[in-house]
């Protein structure tokens, strides 16, 4: 299904910079304010999917009653009835080859084919316009984004105080998630206590490395102190947009945030490796540190035995044992 998909994308990029020969300006323009309308569409839909569950999406469906969203509609409703996503995929890819659309048009449908597979995933909003906006004309990409600055400057301009923090303050209390430590993710706890100690300098480093979804996934688990230390090496606007997220998603099943905080605490590690964060900021920081290359080096030995490969401790004492 994805050679499929692939190709006719580029089958109506192709249609698409050939209408532009002979296409005028206002048609041009009309036609991509229209695929804007779609990615404003699609993210508002994927945002009530985040927030109230998918189920939500059914009034939402209802609502789409003009025949450019008839296609989305469809999608929507085979989404709230908890149809399989290869299935889904399928029966859309299907619906779109046989109505036979051609530029502007097919770019569309399968825009809201992308858009829809991504809300049924649970996928963040922010990705999913990036999905989309991957399939658009240049210029339609370059409006969007120019949206969006003007947007952030607008959100600037406000004043500090004018910021609401309370969401963000709500989430500084709690204790670190036991069940999930006890469920075979004691990285969570020792991330918890790295979060404590470490300096901010140095957290800062890390969070430039560190995706959010997977930042947000941990910070479930972690206390209101860990939570908080993240919190204050980020910008104001992103920790309110961090703690919304938070509220939006569901709660999250252990295993998911057990491997989040597994991911970013290798991160910390590695970048100690190689020093870019030092390992020595505190000894508690150090002998989280030694533990990790402790256990780090014994995975390595185990795996050279298996492969039949001899340490250099090894080594020396079987040519010593030899020479005698």
């Amino acid at each position: 299904m994805k050679d499929i998909f692939y190709m006719e994308l580029g089958k109506r990029a192709e249609e698409i910079r050939k209408m532009k020969q002979t296409a005028t300006a206002e048609e041009i323009k009309e036609r991509n304010l229209h695929l804007l309308e779609i990615i404003d569409e699609i993210t508002y839909l994927s945002n009530v999917g985040r927030k109230e569950g998918l189920l939500a999406l059914e009034c939402a469906a209802c609502d789409m009653d003009k025949s450019s969203q008839k296609y989305m509609r469809t999608l929507i409703m085979l989404i709230v009835d908890g149809t399989d996503p290869k299935l889904v995929e399928e029966i859309c890819l299907m619906k779109y080859i046989a109505n036979g659309a051609r530029g502007y048009k097919g770019l569309e449908y399968l825009m809201q084919l992308v858009g829809g597979l991504a809300i049924q995933q649970g996928e963040n909003p922010r990705v999913i316009e990036e999905k989309l906006l991957a399939m658009v004309p240049d210029e339609v990409e370059d409006i969007f984004r120019k949206r969006r600055e003007e947007e952030i400057k607008s959100w600037y301009e406000q004043k500090t105080e004018d910021i609401d923090m309370s969401k963000v303050e709500q989430l500084y209390v709690g204790e670190v998630n036991t069940e999930i430590v006890n469920a075979g993710y004691p990285e969570l706890e020792k991330l918890d206590c790295l979060l404590k100690q470490i300096q901010d300098r140095s957290l800062q480093r890390a969070l430039r490395e560190i995706d959010n979804a997977d930042l947000e996934l941990a910070m479930k688990g972690l206390s209101g102190e860990g939570r908080r230390r993240i919190f204050i090496n980020m910008s104001k606007r992103l920790c309110v947009m961090v703690a919304e997220d938070m509220e939006e998603m569901a709660r999250g099943r252990k295993s998911d945030i057990g491997e989040a905080s597994q991911k970013i605490y290798g991160i910390f590690m590695r970048l100690m490796d190689c020093y870019e964060i030092n390992p020595g900021e505190s000894d508690e920081v150090y002998a989280l540190y030694q533990e990790y290359k402790s256990c780090s080096d014994s995975e390595d030995r185990e795996e050279g035995k298996k492969d039949g490969v001899l340490s250099l401790d090894e080594m020396i004492k079987l040519l010593s044992g030899s020479n005698s």
